[in-house]
């Protein structure tokens, strides 16, 4: 709900990826069942992803009364992003989620659908995962399956950023010699208050997925309670050169 707003007497979202979407809310609009408020809320703050892109569409932030509160008006904000690798073998792994440097030289592979996580070792014949959650037995090296040759996940980005949330790995059923992937990062900044969001001990707890600013108003205040998801990043197109069709003279 907070991505919808007014603009002009017509509704407008911050996400303009669905024409669809718009046209629905207006239809609703016209029936009444959408209104403009006489004096809309206050915005809280704006969070924005971290890096440009369509990953940032997949981040979510929630908000929920301080469990327990320092004060009555206090608030944990918890910011996360989950990577879901569907119907996957082990040998599609480095592909899909990207490569670290070759200790012995080289470059990173950045993968096809890069995420929180990619590769650091890759041996041929890897055993299929148990399922269930991946403990990281060695701190911040998650190994899927169990001996000596298996395919060992690690942070793309590691470093204190990362380590300021929780990363969990779980691997869950599929088709035979098949299985899903999932990763999820998240971290929470416990028992704000309204003096505490326009600090960097409370902006950095996000660093690794998003920046906290000041809204329009240059005021921060404390959020109401609910999850937002991110939404409106794309990726960069590819320019097109432009065309023309000559017909022959017959």
């Amino acid at each position: 709900m907070s991505s919808i707003y007014f603009d002009g007497g017509k509704v407008a979202t911050w996400d303009p990826s669905s024409e669809e979407l718009l046209a629905w809310l207006n239809y609703q609009a016209s029936l009444g069942r959408i209104v403009s408020t006489a004096s809309p809320p206050a915005p809280a703050f704006r969070v924005v992803a971290a890096q440009g892109g369509t990953y940032g569409n997949k981040i979510e932030i929630t908000t929920a009364p301080a469990a327990p509160p320092g004060d009555a008006d206090n608030v944990d904000v918890t910011v996360s992003v989950t990577d879901r690798y569907e119907d996957v073998k082990v040998s599609e792994l480095a592909a899909l989620l990207g490569t670290a440097a070759p200790a012995g030289g080289g470059d990173a592979v950045k993968g096809t659908e890069p995420g929180l996580l990619h590769v650091s070792e890759n041996p041929n014949g890897a055993p299929e995962p148990g399922l269930g959650i991946i403990d990281d037995t060695t701190k911040g090296v998650w190994e899927l399956g169990t001996g000596g040759s298996t395919v060992k996940l690690v942070p793309r980005n590691p470093g204190a950023d990362f380590d300021k949330g929780e990363a969990e790995v779980r691997v869950e059923g599929g088709a035979p010699g098949r299985f899903t992937l999932v990763v999820t990062w998240s971290a929470t900044a416990a028992d704000v208050a309204a003096a505490n969001l326009d600090t960097n001990a409370f902006k950095d707890t996000f660093k690794l997925l998003v920046k906290i600013e000041a809204p329009d108003t240059g005021v921060f205040r404390l959020p109401r309670a609910g999850t937002s998801a991110l939404g409106g990043g794309s990726d960069p197109a590819a320019a097109i050169p432009a065309k023309a069709l000559l017909l022959a003279d017959d």
